[in-house]
């Protein structure tokens, strides 16, 4: 039940986007978070060394190696998105790895045990966490095993690039300048769905989405590893992430409430997550129709990944949530009553499939 009126709660004076220098001498922000992972490689080697990456992974993951010349090796997921310490060894023994790559998924895989099990191995292995799902968890921040940390920040708020990179390596990554021509495109297509959002016109719509899609064909050149824009970082500069953490945890646990008991939904993530929640993961049959549903219906919900042939033959269980899991929104954008509509759109699908 919604209250209204009586005293005001209290809430902490406003933490702006925090800077990472407590725990990394080098902080440098990239137009996306394909940017930062180039950067990352060509600090660690010049081409025709060997990364390990998980096989549930994007394909933003893999490019920026495999057009850097790096060789890409695949290694299993358990059934809780948790690494496997022996297969993983055994990998960096015969493949005499140079990098790896870990992810705390959705906040429920912590790196921390895996990162010391390969430090233990080897120190001289290189290791990376892509912390995108967890960005705005200070906590898992600090792990000194971790040479790279890497985030996409625009997959989390509505400015039209950015990534972070964080090290304690002597190594400097080149930044390249501004990419204007993804820039521009960004904000023409996101100011195009603002006004789609007020006036629901169907060209607007068609206009808004084809203007971001060539935005993204940009990201593949991989000539430079691009520098953030200074709209981005004015954005970030006045971001209260106080507010952005309160928002997101609670439209998880309302949403989770709401679907919890549906039909036919499996759920990745039973409780809310210790870090703050990217999105509410869940795994549906026949999952293209649900989507598309879904869509009719004015709920967009994302597939997180399709996946690669070679890493669908490595990992069975990376392969079945690549083809059954939809990410549901639970960002800031949205307040009690648009959660209250998502839940409504779930249950109406679900029971109807």
């Amino acid at each position: 039940m919604r209250e209204f009126g009586s005293e005001h709660p209290f809430i902490e004076p406003v933490k702006k986007f925090y800077r990472f220098d407590n725990f990394f001498k080098t902080e440098i922000y990239f137009r996306a978070g394909r940017d930062a992972l180039g950067a990352a490689a060509e600090c660690i080697s010049s081409s025709g060394a060997v990364i390990l990456l998980p096989a549930y992974c994007c394909e933003s993951m893999v490019l920026p190696f495999i057009n850097r010349k790096w060789s890409v090796k695949y290694y299993s997921l358990n059934s809780d998105f948790s690494v496997n310490e022996k297969e993983l060894i055994g990998m960096c023994e015969k493949h005499k790895v140079k990098a790896v790559l870990l992810m705390n998924f959705f906040g429920i895989s912590p790196v921390a045990d895996i990162a010391s099990s390969i430090k233990e191995y080897s120190k001289e292995i290189i290791i990376i966490e892509d912390f995108t799902h967890t960005l705005f968890s200070d906590h898992n921040l600090s792990d000194k095993n971790i040479n790279f940390k890497i985030s996409s920040i625009r997959k989390w708020i509505g400015i039209p690039d950015g990534a972070v990179l964080l090290t304690n390596s002597d190594c400097s990554p080149s930044v390249g300048r501004n990419d204007e021509n993804f820039l521009s495109l960004r904000i023409k297509g996101m100011a195009l769905k603002f006004k789609y959002n007020l006036e629901k016109d169907p060209d607007l719509k068609k206009k808004y989405l084809q203007t971001l899609r060539d935005a993204e064909t940009c990201l593949n050149d991989y000539s430079a590893c691009y520098a953030i824009s200074n709209v981005s970082i004015n954005v970030l500069s006045s971001l209260d992430i106080e507010e952005i953490r309160q928002c997101r945890f609670a439209n998880f646990n309302h949403l989770l409430s709401l679907i919890i008991d549906v039909p036919g939904v499996d759920l990745v993530l039973k409780t809310a997550p210790s870090s703050v929640p990217f999105s509410l993961p869940i795994l549906v049959r026949d999952r293209d129709l649900v989507q598309r549903k879904f869509a009719e219906r004015g709920l967009y919900a994302p597939v997180l990944w399709p996946l690669n042939n070679q890493c669908r033959n490595t990992c069975n269980f990376s392969s079945g949530i690549s083809d059954t899991m939809l990410s549901l929104p639970v960002d800031q954008r949205y307040d009690y009553e648009d959660i209250e509509e998502i839940g409504r759109i779930v249950r109406s699908v679900l029971v109807e499939s």
